[in-house]
Protein backbone atom coordinates (compact mmCIF):
# COMPACT_ATOMS: atom_id res chain seq x y z
CA UNK A 1 0.00 0.00 0.00
CA UNK A 2 1.42 3.39 -1.01
CA UNK A 3 2.01 5.93 1.70
CA UNK A 4 0.66 9.43 1.27
CA UNK A 5 2.87 12.30 2.30
CA UNK A 6 1.93 13.96 5.57
CA UNK A 7 0.31 17.34 5.18
CA UNK A 8 2.44 20.18 6.44
CA UNK A 9 0.91 22.66 8.81
CA UNK A 10 0.13 26.08 7.43
CA UNK A 11 2.28 28.82 8.89
CA UNK A 12 1.11 32.43 9.02
CA UNK A 13 3.82 34.72 7.67
CA UNK A 14 3.69 38.49 7.96
CA UNK A 15 5.93 40.19 5.42
CA UNK A 16 7.53 43.35 6.73
CA UNK A 17 8.01 45.75 3.82
CA UNK A 18 10.86 48.24 4.22
CA UNK A 19 9.90 51.80 3.41
CA UNK A 20 12.18 53.92 1.27
CA UNK A 21 14.96 51.36 0.86
CA UNK A 22 15.02 50.23 -2.74
CA UNK A 23 18.02 49.22 -4.80
CA UNK A 24 16.37 50.61 -7.95
CA UNK A 25 14.07 53.61 -8.38
CA UNK A 26 12.87 53.91 -11.97
CA UNK A 27 10.16 55.55 -14.01
CA UNK A 28 9.28 53.36 -17.01
CA UNK A 29 7.10 53.75 -20.07
CA UNK A 30 7.75 50.43 -21.81
CA UNK A 31 7.97 46.80 -20.75
CA UNK A 32 8.35 43.31 -22.12
CA UNK A 33 7.61 39.89 -20.68
CA UNK A 34 9.26 36.56 -21.42
CA UNK A 35 8.30 33.18 -19.96
CA UNK A 36 11.24 31.38 -18.37
CA UNK A 37 10.74 27.96 -16.74
CA UNK A 38 7.19 28.95 -15.75
CA UNK A 39 8.34 32.28 -14.28
CA UNK A 40 7.92 35.67 -15.98
CA UNK A 41 11.03 37.61 -16.85
CA UNK A 42 9.79 41.22 -16.85
CA UNK A 43 11.78 44.02 -18.48
CA UNK A 44 11.06 47.67 -17.60
CA UNK A 45 12.42 50.53 -19.73
CA UNK A 46 12.39 54.28 -19.99
CA UNK A 47 12.36 55.17 -23.67
CA UNK A 48 12.87 58.79 -24.70
CA UNK A 49 13.00 60.50 -28.08
CA UNK A 50 16.77 59.95 -28.08
CA UNK A 51 16.47 56.23 -27.27
CA UNK A 52 16.78 54.06 -24.20
CA UNK A 53 17.42 56.07 -21.05
CA UNK A 54 17.34 53.32 -18.41
CA UNK A 55 16.10 49.78 -17.83
CA UNK A 56 15.76 47.06 -15.21
CA UNK A 57 14.64 43.44 -15.33
CA UNK A 58 13.46 40.96 -12.71
CA UNK A 59 11.82 37.56 -12.49
CA UNK A 60 8.27 37.31 -11.14
CA UNK A 61 8.17 33.85 -9.55
CA UNK A 62 5.50 31.47 -10.84
CA UNK A 63 4.32 30.69 -7.29
CA UNK A 64 3.79 34.39 -6.59
CA UNK A 65 1.85 34.82 -9.84
CA UNK A 66 -0.41 31.90 -8.89
CA UNK A 67 -0.93 32.91 -5.24
CA UNK A 68 -1.77 36.54 -6.00
CA UNK A 69 -3.64 36.03 -9.28
CA UNK A 70 -7.11 36.69 -7.85
CA UNK A 71 -5.99 39.73 -5.83
CA UNK A 72 -4.10 41.22 -8.77
CA UNK A 73 -6.94 40.65 -11.23
CA UNK A 74 -9.37 42.18 -8.73
CA UNK A 75 -7.05 45.20 -8.54
CA UNK A 76 -6.93 45.26 -12.36
CA UNK A 77 -10.74 45.38 -12.49
CA UNK A 78 -10.71 48.17 -9.92
CA UNK A 79 -8.30 50.36 -11.92
CA UNK A 80 -10.04 49.60 -15.21
CA UNK A 81 -8.97 48.41 -18.62
CA UNK A 82 -6.11 50.03 -20.54
CA UNK A 83 -6.98 52.84 -22.92
CA UNK A 84 -5.59 50.81 -25.82
CA UNK A 85 -4.31 47.32 -26.42
CA UNK A 86 -0.59 47.56 -27.13
CA UNK A 87 1.71 44.61 -27.53
CA UNK A 88 4.72 45.05 -25.27
CA UNK A 89 7.73 43.03 -26.36
CA UNK A 90 10.60 45.31 -25.37
CA UNK A 91 13.81 43.47 -24.45
CA UNK A 92 17.18 44.87 -23.49
CA UNK A 93 20.12 44.38 -25.85
CA UNK A 94 22.14 43.02 -22.94
CA UNK A 95 21.00 42.24 -19.46
CA UNK A 96 22.62 42.16 -16.05
CA UNK A 97 21.43 39.85 -13.28
CA UNK A 98 17.65 39.69 -12.95
CA UNK A 99 16.69 39.33 -9.28
CA UNK A 100 13.87 37.04 -8.18
CA UNK A 101 10.80 38.94 -7.04
CA UNK A 102 8.42 37.04 -4.79
CA UNK A 103 6.22 39.86 -3.51
CA UNK A 104 4.84 42.84 -5.44
CA UNK A 105 2.73 45.71 -4.12
CA UNK A 106 0.61 47.66 -6.63
CA UNK A 107 -0.72 51.15 -5.99
CA UNK A 108 -1.93 54.24 -7.79
CA UNK A 109 -2.66 57.91 -7.23
CA UNK A 110 -4.61 59.68 -9.92
CA UNK A 111 -3.11 58.81 -13.31
CA UNK A 112 0.24 57.74 -11.80
CA UNK A 113 0.94 54.18 -10.72
CA UNK A 114 3.56 52.47 -8.62
CA UNK A 115 4.91 48.93 -8.44
CA UNK A 116 7.11 47.91 -5.51
CA UNK A 117 9.11 44.71 -5.93
CA UNK A 118 10.41 42.76 -2.92
CA UNK A 119 12.19 39.52 -2.13
CA UNK A 120 12.21 37.36 0.98
CA UNK A 121 14.03 34.18 1.87
CA UNK A 122 12.24 30.84 2.09
CA UNK A 123 15.19 29.66 4.19
CA UNK A 124 14.45 32.35 6.81
CA UNK A 125 10.86 31.13 7.02
CA UNK A 126 12.04 27.54 7.42
CA UNK A 127 14.50 28.41 10.21
CA UNK A 128 11.96 30.56 12.08
CA UNK A 129 9.32 27.84 11.75
CA UNK A 130 11.66 25.35 13.43
CA UNK A 131 12.48 27.83 16.20
CA UNK A 132 8.85 28.75 16.99
CA UNK A 133 6.60 26.34 15.09
CA UNK A 134 3.20 27.68 16.17
CA UNK A 135 3.85 31.40 16.38
CA UNK A 136 3.05 33.77 13.50
CA UNK A 137 6.25 34.64 11.71
CA UNK A 138 7.51 38.08 10.78
CA UNK A 139 9.89 38.06 7.84
CA UNK A 140 11.69 41.14 6.61
CA UNK A 141 11.71 41.61 2.86
CA UNK A 142 14.38 43.24 0.75
CA UNK A 143 13.18 46.21 -1.30
CA UNK A 144 14.36 45.53 -4.84
CA UNK A 145 12.71 48.22 -6.92
CA UNK A 146 10.33 51.13 -6.73
CA UNK A 147 8.89 51.48 -10.23
CA UNK A 148 6.59 54.25 -11.38
CA UNK A 149 4.62 54.54 -14.60
CA UNK A 150 1.34 55.83 -15.96
CA UNK A 151 -1.77 54.07 -14.70
CA UNK A 152 -2.44 52.90 -18.26
CA UNK A 153 0.98 51.18 -18.48
CA UNK A 154 0.33 49.49 -15.12
CA UNK A 155 -3.05 48.25 -16.43
CA UNK A 156 -1.35 46.86 -19.53
CA UNK A 157 1.31 45.12 -17.43
CA UNK A 158 -1.26 43.45 -15.18
CA UNK A 159 -3.18 42.11 -18.18
CA UNK A 160 0.00 41.01 -19.95
CA UNK A 161 1.13 38.97 -16.92
CA UNK A 162 -2.07 36.91 -17.20
CA UNK A 163 -2.54 37.11 -20.97
CA UNK A 164 -3.03 33.34 -21.13
CA UNK A 165 -6.41 33.85 -19.37
CA UNK A 166 -7.79 36.16 -22.08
Amino acid sequence: MAKTPAQKATVEVKLELPQGRFEIVLYFNEFGIETLDGHKLVHFALQTASGLSNSWSCIFESDMLAVYKEDWLRYALDVGLPDAEIEHKWKPQTMNAAPMTNFVAWSRRGVQAEIRCFNFSFGEISVKTKETPKAPLAVTTQGLALLRCSLDIQRQLLLALYSDLF
